[in-house]
């Protein structure tokens, strides 16, 4: 997230294209339409102040997210205001927290391992297999919940 690039956006088609340096593959990924949203505002309003300096200059080059000096955001710029605003709110959360939240809501939303895999970048499910205990977990309290003989005083009372 810190290396994206005004170029990595098309805010036409929805999607980031994210550069691994890693694997050096890149991948394409979707925007929701509020990241979309929040995306252009971030653009009209807030990026062009902090690409210029006191001179009137821009400086921020094609770095996506700046900091308060007109350079690119950094991990551990992004780390900062992640904890600044979880603060703010009284959360324990962190960039991985986040990260991990999404995959698990997409998990419990009915989205493949496979998918999931794919939006984190991940090159092996192993990596995304982790998420599929809380799958697990949903099922145990679907089924506690909706199956016909678990809800069934009579059922209950003849077995124990």
């Amino acid at each position: 997230m810190s290396r994206l690039t005004l170029s990595s956006l098309d805010l036409h088609r929805g999607t980031v294209t994210i550069r691994d340096p890693k694997n050096g593959e890149d991948r394409v990924v979707p925007m929701t339409e509020i990241s979309k949203l929040a995306t252009r505002n971030y653009l009209q309003n807030a990026r062009p102040e902090l690409a210029q300096n006191k001179d009137g200059l821009n400086l921020g080059g094609d770095a996506l997210w700046l900091g308060n000096r007109q350079r690119a955001m950094g991990l551990s710029g992004i780390w900062y205001r992640v904890q600044l605003y979880a603060r703010q709110l009284e959360l324990p959360i962190s960039p991985h927290v986040l990260r991990h939240a999404c995959a698990t809501h997409l998990l419990q939303a009915g989205a493949g391992i496979g998918h999931i895999a794919t939006l984190l970048g991940h090159t092996s499910l192993d990596s995304t297999r982790l998420y599929t205990h809380l799958k697990t977990m949903d099922l145990r309290a679907l089924l506690e919940r909706h199956h016909p003989l678990e809800n069934r005083e009579e059922f209950h009372t003849a077995l124990f």
